[in-house]
């Protein structure tokens, strides 16, 4: 009698226990596919990307951001973004990218458009001063010498999309966005700048599996040189 009781005792725990582990497993596997299902249709974002002909776009809009100033020469300077909206696998996804900057001059009233159309994609810009800011040296105090500005122009690796992953081109304006020039094609990748002086800025990037560094005339506006760097091995 007694083992009876125990073994019914024994049986009562062991369904207790598994019942309760039961639970316990359905709780955890209902929050995995409550995360995985979250995780699958929310929306992503990507930015400086631009899908071109052959992607499923449901919607694109482009956007004016807030203007800024260009106080050494006296405009004010905002950027124009595509947003764009599309449905890939079982999640919506959206792009964003710089694709034109716009310039008002508070004088005169007037105002122009960097490039005439909005087919590129802006990675960088910057604004070049001579000499490089100090902790304690305001924007106001120094003269902007030009814009250098990184940017996609043709879907290079036939991904249908314009972004880092295109040759870049290396380009420059004058501080007011005039007088825009391409000072390099082709780039694979883009690894900085150096303001020398006044009138020169080197640049650094890999093209065609190369690294290269440029000088640039911030006075023409042209190149002066290209040539491959040559590390020396190490000793």
């Amino acid at each position: 009698m007694r083992a009876s009781r125990l073994f019914r005792l024994v049986w009562r725990i062991n369904a207790l226990v598994i019942l309760v582990a039961g639970v316990l497993a359905s709780a955890v596997a209902t929050l995995a596919l409550t995360f995985l299902w979250r995780e699958q249709t929310q929306t992503r974002e990507v930015r400086g990307v631009v899908n071109i002909a052959g992607a499923e776009v449901q919607q694109e809009k482009f956007r004016l951001g807030r203007f800024e100033p260009l106080r050494s020469v006296g405009l004010l300077r905002a950027s124009l973004t595509s947003e764009q909206e599309y449905d890939q696998a079982a999640f919506s996804k959206s792009a964003s990218a710089i694709r034109n900057y716009l310039f008002f001059d508070p004088t005169t009233r007037e105002s122009r458009w960097l490039l005439p159309s909005n087919g590129q994609v802006f990675l960088l810009d910057v604004d070049l001063f001579y000499p490089s800011r100090s902790p304690h040296e305001d924007d106001d105090e120094r003269r902007c010498l030009g814009t250098l500005l990184i940017l996609v122009g043709s879907d290079s690796n036939g991904d249908d999309r314009l972004n880092e992953q295109d040759a870049k081109s290396v380009a420059i304006t004058a501080a007011d966005g005039t007088e825009y020039r391409v000072v390099a094609e082709q780039i694979d990748d883009y690894h900085g700048q150096y303001v020398r002086s006044e009138d020169e800025v080197i640049v650094f990037f890999t093209q065609r599996a190369t690294m290269t560094s440029a000088s640039i005339d911030l006075r023409t506006l042209s190149l002066r040189w290209s040539e491959p760097l040559r590390p020396k091995e190490a000793k």
